[in-house]
Parts: C-alpha cells; structure tokens; sequence
C-alpha cells in the first residue's frame, strides 16, 4: 500500500506541472513561501525514499489517541 500511495502522491505532483499555467502556479508557490528551486525535486525523492518504518514513527510522534476525538452516529 505504500508504493500505491508514493505513486499517487508523485502522480499528482507531476499533474500539477501539467501545462504552462500549472507550472506558473507552481513557480507562484515557491516564490510566495520563499522555498528553493529544488524543493519539487527534494519533494519527490523525499517521498520515493520514505519506507514504512519512518511512517510508523512519525505516526507515533504525532499520532496520539489521547489527542483523537470519538464522533458516534446511532446506537453506541
């Protein structure tokens, strides 16, 4: 499930460079939030490089159940 979740996350990033206007939109991002031209690219190998044990500790670092909100619909 990881590698389907990479793949789609790198899909999306490369649709968002889809056509002159996306990619102005996307210049118009790194310019307003001050970030890097290589950010796309370190975006990317971030994300492919990811394996499933850094998930599971970043989930544990910001994951918290004493932080979770129980929302019940019908009969509890």
């Amino acid at each position: 499930e990881l590698e389907l979740v990479k793949q789609y996350i790198t899909g999306n990033l490369l649709h968002s460079f889809d056509g002159p206007f996306a990619t102005s939109n996307r210049l118009k991002v790194l310019i307003n939030s001050g970030l890097s031209n290589q950010y796309f690219s370190e975006f990317s190998k971030n994300i492919n490089a990811i394996s499933s044990g850094e998930v599971l500790e970043i989930s544990r670092e910001w994951l918290s159940p004493k932080n979770f909100t129980l929302s019940v619909v019908g009969k509890w």
